[in-house]
């Protein structure tokens, strides 16, 4: 802990940032969440989000976002398939993974960050870049080789990853039927 920070008597820092997002949260009554447990025979998927107070079920936060996050998220393409940020999220992986040390990186992110408007720039930089043999295929040897998978949700990846690791179970076990909660 900084030593240079003001504490209050519970040793507790002092606040360092402001909050930029508030919703209004419905006045649920204790009855009334109790009602709707019941009605939805205690599932916590299908029991009303709008009735709650904390969501610690889903992936989406439960706090504020700092302006740098709002920011971005501004910069952000919500397309689905072939999005900015799945090329980015790419190369960044290939940075990582695959050029080594960061000297040799592309940095691809500073072309979404500089809100790149240049078509031929980012057609020649990001899009249309074929990458193949290494640890991220990319271009048509992506999609006609695959080596990895881009999964934009946990739980989904988390399905996929088990169903292969069923299958690879029951190739070394034949006969063997095998159930993985998850």
């Amino acid at each position: 802990m900084d030593k240079n920070m003001t504490h209050y008597p519970l040793d507790v820092p002092a606040p360092h940032h402001f909050t930029f997002a508030v919703r209004d949260l419905p006045t649920v009554t204790v009855e009334q969440r109790e009602r709707a447990l019941k009605a939805t025979h205690y599932n916590e998927f299908a029991f009303p989000s709008g009735m709650l107070t904390v969501d610690m079920l889903s992936d989406s936060g439960t706090t504020a976002m700092t302006n740098q996050q709002w920011a971005t998220l501004f910069l952000g393409d919500e397309a689905y398939g072939r999005n900015t940020g799945y090329y980015v999220l790419l190369d960044t992986f290939r940075d990582i993974f695959e050029r080594g040390g960061e000297k040799n990186w592309k940095k691809s992110i500073d072309l979404v960050r500089t809100d790149c408007r240049d078509v031929e720039k980012m057609m020649n930089e990001l899009y249309l870049c074929e990458y193949e043999g290494g640890l991220f295929n990319g271009g048509a040897a992506q999609m006609e080789r695959p080596n990895s998978f881009i999964i934009q949700q946990g739980r989904a990846a988390e399905s996929v990853l088990m169903e292969i690791v069923k299958k690879i179970l029951a190739q070394r076990h034949p006969g063997k039927v095998f159930t993985i909660p998850s």
